[in-house]
């Protein structure tokens, strides 16, 4: 048995015999991670988000993103992470062809909701730091939305279902997905999957 059930705070979590991976289900939502930061979301619960969670840009993302959805996420990504996504340069730049800019550390925190009653629908909340950045940002999302419906014709109908717009400091996305194109989606996913798991494992090659 890998997994062990454990109580806090009159809640029960369930940690792997690895390090680092434990969960936690707390009415609709399900939280992974390092057994500390499990431990941490339950205090925050039992506060209603308002403590416990030792970021406060974290804490306000969970406080603001709308819980009455069948799912939620929230992130927040410290400075010192940021900077060492900076430091590695992870950008995704189609300026030259006028399609926008994606600078990955420029993307501190966020939020998305899902709604499963008719299909698809969510909402997402990417906030750019600096807020200039948001045109430029929103321009390459579309453009990268467009680029996979093209290149992947079975999947037109979910790119044309996906769309971002600029705030003012953020940058949203929504997805309004029929049954159908939802079903479409899963499907395509399910036989990529199954590819995936036929492709041969490299061998390691004994020459140094």
């Amino acid at each position: 048995d890998r997994i062990d059930k454990r109580m806090y705070q009159g809640m029960e979590y369930y940690p792997t015999k690895r390090e680092n991976e434990c969960l936690a289900i707390l009415d609709n939502v399900l939280v992974l991670g390092s057994e500390l930061k499990v431990l941490s979301v339950i205090d925050s619960y039992r506060t209603q988000y308002r403590g416990g969670v030792s970021s406060a840009v974290l804490r306000q993302e969970i406080l603001r993103v709308d819980k009455s959805r069948d799912a939620w996420f929230a992130f927040a990504v410290d400075e010192a992470t940021r900077e060492r996504i900076k430091g590695k340069g992870l950008v995704f730049d189609w300026t030259s062809t006028k399609e926008g800019i994606l600078r990955l550390w420029e993307v501190p925190s966020g939020n998305m909701t899902l709604d499963f009653s008719t299909g698809l629908r969510a909402h997402l909340t990417f906030v750019m730091d600096p807020a200039t950045s948001v045109p430029e940002a929103t321009t390459f999302g579309n453009a990268a939305l467009a680029s996979f419906g093209k290149n992947i014709p079975e999947l037109q109908a979910v790119a044309k279902g996906f769309r971002f717009v600029a705030a003012e400091r953020e940058v949203l996305g929504e997805i309004d997905y029929s049954q159908e194109t939802f079903d479409q989606l899963i499907d395509f996913t399910t036989l990529l999957v199954k590819e995936v798991g036929k492709t041969p494992a490299t061998k390691p090659s004994d020459t140094q």
